[in-house]
């Protein structure tokens, strides 16, 4: 996420609000992550057992849920959108 600037404070209060629902989904790890070299840009990351797990994860993502990451995302600058990276552990 890269945030408009002087919204970190409020960016990091909503955001904190995404944990409960990606543990509730099936997330083991849950972080946010400040860019030190971009002080407007922040990764969320979490982690779940199985690439399944996230599908499932997704696909029962409540209305409540949606609304949420909308908010996170109105942090956004106006020439930002957010991209997703996905991982798979090899080892």
């Amino acid at each position: 996420y890269r945030i408009r600037e002087g919204e970190a404070q409020a960016f990091l209060e909503t955001i904190e609000q995404l944990r409960a629902p990606r543990r509730r989904d099936g997330a083991t790890i849950w972080r946010v992550y400040r860019d030190l070299s971009d002080s407007s840009r922040y990764v969320e990351r979490f982690i779940v057992s199985s690439w399944a797990d996230y599908l499932h994860q997704r696909a029962r993502a409540t209305l409540a849920d949606q609304e949420l990451e909308g908010q996170v995302r109105s942090f956004l600058r106006e020439d930002e959108n957010v991209t997703l990276h996905h991982y798979l552990a090899e080892r």
